[in-house]
């Protein structure tokens, strides 16, 4: 287990009792103390919660194509006052905070270790880019515990509770992002799930919670003016002033016509006919493994 060497003068580590933050006392089953890293002015970062926070989470081994769509759903929100929390760990969570640097979005990390820890190790670098840019790392557990599988579980909470809402990008059948929508519905809060095909195993978690009639379908990122209405004119913008069409959306369309029996080439020519993007440039993105 790495421990989490200073990144720098202005970051540090400092110990917070709940019983004086209402956002960590209007946890369900609030933590005793919460240890938070980070700048000074980070700190400012948890008066725009629960409000402007968005929980991103799913699975550890997700599929390109649910990258493709929290990294292209994250760039939209650029601009938004939105906040991303998500839990450090591999996969979609790591995707999530990287997601948020990317489009100069602050992003939260709460661990499930103690604040002294990073886990999964080779997440460390990344843990410093996140205070860096002037977000934050939080943990509830004692700041040398290294991390054991019912830390996650337990951390999930407050991942929930912190945010306005929470997105499942992808998660299986038994997923630990199944706990983190448990308590999201748990705490009122806002649940949104990427939709799947049906029966496709590793969205079968997905498919379980679409059941629930207050669950909203992310197909991209105007899904959460549902949720902040005030967001929907920036993503407005910001998708005007994209100069290629998403990937994620020829990702989609090329799935759904392969479904319906028709081959890829016609696919690529309808789409280079209808976008203007050249046959080529499509076929290039493909031969890079942008497609799978």
């Amino acid at each position: 287990m790495n421990l989490a060497p200073p990144v720098s003068e202005t970051i540090s580590i400092a110990e917070l009792s709940p019983l004086f933050h209402p956002l960590f006392s209007n946890i369900a089953s609030p933590p005793r103390t919460v240890w938070i890293e980070g700048k000074p002015s980070a700190l400012k970062l948890l008066e725009r919660l629960p409000e402007y926070g968005l929980a991103v989470v799913g699975t550890r081994s997700p599929d390109r194509r649910s990258v493709f769509l929290l990294q292209e759903t994250v760039r939209r929100l650029r601009g938004t006052p939105l906040v991303i929390v998500s839990g450090l760990a591999r996969g979609i969570d790591s995707a999530a905070h990287e997601s948020a640097l990317a489009a100069n979005l602050p992003t939260i990390a709460i661990l499930g270790c103690g604040i002294q820890r990073t886990y999964p190790p080779e997440n460390l670098r990344l843990r410093k880019r996140i205070l860096e840019a002037g977000g934050l790392v939080l943990s509830e557990f004692d700041p040398h515990l290294d991390a054991l599988p019912g830390c996650f579980i337990q951390r999930n909470r407050i991942i929930a509770g912190m945010s306005k809402a929470t997105w499942i990008v992808q998660s299986g059948y038994r997923s630990g992002a199944l706990n983190t929508a448990h308590w999201t519905l748990k705490q009122g809060r806002t649940l949104f799930v990427t939709p799947s095909f049906p029966g496709d195993p590793s969205f079968l978690g997905n498919e379980n919670l679409m059941t629930n009639p207050t669950a909203i379908p992310v197909y991209n990122a105007e899904a959460f003016a549902a949720c902040w209405i005030g967001l929907f004119s920036e993503i407005v913008k910001n998708r005007r002033n994209s100069k290629n069409p998403p990937v994620i959306e020829l990702i989609v369309e090329i799935e759904r016509g392969m479904r319906e029996g028709r081959e890829l080439i016609s696919i690529v020519e309808e789409r280079s006919r209808r976008t203007g993007e050249s046959v080529e440039s499509l076929i290039k993105k493909i031969d890079r493994g942008t497609l799978t």
